[in-house]
């Protein structure tokens, strides 16, 4: 049987022979003096009635009659690890989880104030909500009507490059006559539309925009509104003057290869 004991100062473990109790010496890691204690004496539990009448009576009551040194303390809730014990003085808890009480909040929230824009002069009106619903639908309206325009003209542009390239004149020409057409109302409805955003903001502002020094310092401050309605104007122009410019420059679209010369001389044979 071995003696284990520690070091007064450092802690330091020792474990020696029972035969070294008594016995003094320093400590490895200290150098302090130690004395090896003596061992602890074996506690011997003492029964209250002889082994021969224990197991002469039998059955499960033995283990009661004998006599125990060791006293155990009863193991409750709150000594056991791991288990959170609820605080006494906290309030009752409610056991009921469905939606027989209403909800409440413990603090109110408030929202902040809102703060109007400068210049702004407070929310629109029930007229003036109207009266930019109602220029709104106009300009979807000239969109979707440029829209189906340039989706009807991509056919007959097609028809018109292949007039072109085979130097057929009647199939580009048709081709271009429509093209044209179709361009040209797409250029008014463009404009419909970019008119339109300005009298969104009110009849005054659509006015004033019809005069031209107002009209481009509103297109500078509203450029992003007025960039996608200006695209549906240039774009025709452009489309109809690539037209008309082909027929200016290729000979075969302009008639200039079907003419003859007006004074050719005649070929004279000898001896005729």
């Amino acid at each position: 049987m071995s003696i284990v004991f520690f070091c007064s100062r450092c802690g330091a473990r020792f474990e020696v022979g029972e035969q070294a109790a008594g016995k003094t010496g320093r400590c490895k890691r200290c150098g302090e003096r130690i004395a090896v204690p003596k061992a602890a004496p074996v506690a011997v539990a003492v029964a209250s009635a002889s082994p021969a009448t224990a197991a002469a009576d039998g059955g499960p009551g033995w283990l009661e009659r004998v006599g125990s040194q060791v006293g155990l303390a009863p193991l409750t809730v709150g000594r056991m690890p791991g288990v959170r014990t609820r605080d006494p003085g906290a309030p009752p808890v409610d056991d009921d989880l469905g939606d027989s009480k209403p909800y409440a909040l413990v603090v109110e929230k408030k929202r902040p104030p809102i703060r109007r824009l400068a210049g702004s002069t407070g929310p629109a009106g029930e007229a003036t909500v109207l009266w930019r619903r109602g220029w709104l639908t106009i300009q979807r309206t000239f969109r979707r009507i440029n829209e189906f325009a340039y989706l009807l003209s991509v056919p007959f542009l097609m028809l018109f490059l292949i007039g072109a390239a085979t130097h057929n004149r009647g199939l580009a020409l048709l081709g271009a006559e429509v093209v044209v057409l179709l361009n040209v109302g797409r250029v008014v409805t463009g404009l419909a539309n970019v008119l339109a955003v300005p009298f969104r903001d009110g009849p005054a502002t659509g006015l004033l925009f019809l005069v031209p020094p107002f009209t481009i310092k509103y297109m500078i401050d509203n450029w992003n509104k007025l960039r996608r309605p200006t695209q549906r104007v240039t774009t025709p122009i452009l489309t109809i003057a690539a037209v008309l410019l082909a027929f200016v420059l290729l000979p075969s679209l302009s008639g200039g290869a079907a003419k003859k010369p007006a004074n050719r001389p005649e070929t004279t044979i000898p001896g005729r």
